[in-house]
């Protein structure tokens, strides 16, 4: 199923609740925490409408943002981030940074997907290894993703 501007609520609502998208996005999480140690502190796989699938920590753990208005800021910030490099002719993009004096936020649209990846590390993280965790976990999502046939075209 894809995902595209003339895609129906109830289309939308199918994706967000893939079994297989949330399973694979699960894994990929729980990747990205172990490589990145007790330096994660969010990671949300998050549709292109600004929908929460699955997080790391999970809801329960206090100030995790549980209201869903971090995957609809963080898709917004997606969305304009790749509006700038559609103007400015820089072609795809590939990641989204925003650093703060208490840590970086860094996201990814999974490649081919209507999904992004989009998580917080602390301050203490190196931008290189939070980077190259974000990869691994993008990789072992896309590779989910195609083995399972799912297909959230962007």
């Amino acid at each position: 199923m894809s995902l595209d501007p003339h895609t129906t609520a109830q289309d939308a609502e199918h994706i967000r609740r893939n079994p297989v998208l949330i399973q694979a996005g699960s894994a990929a999480l729980a990747r990205l925490a172990s490589d990145s140690g007790n330096n994660l502190v969010l990671a949300v796989l998050l549709t292109d409408d600004g929908f929460e699938v699955v997080r790391t920590p999970q809801p329960s753990v206090e100030g995790s943002g549980t209201d869903g208005r971090y995957a609809s800021m963080a898709s917004s910030v997606q969305a304009l981030s790749e509006a700038v490099l559609h103007e400015l002719k820089m072609g795809a993009g590939d990641v989204v940074i925003i650093q703060g004096a208490e840590g970086v936020v860094i996201q990814t649209r999974i490649p081919g997907h209507t999904i992004v990846i989009s998580a917080q590390f602390r301050a203490r993280e190196s931008l290189g290894k939070s980077l190259a965790a974000r990869r691994v976990a993008v990789q072992q999502l896309q590779a989910d993703l195609a083995q399972s046939g799912t297909a959230l075209a962007s």
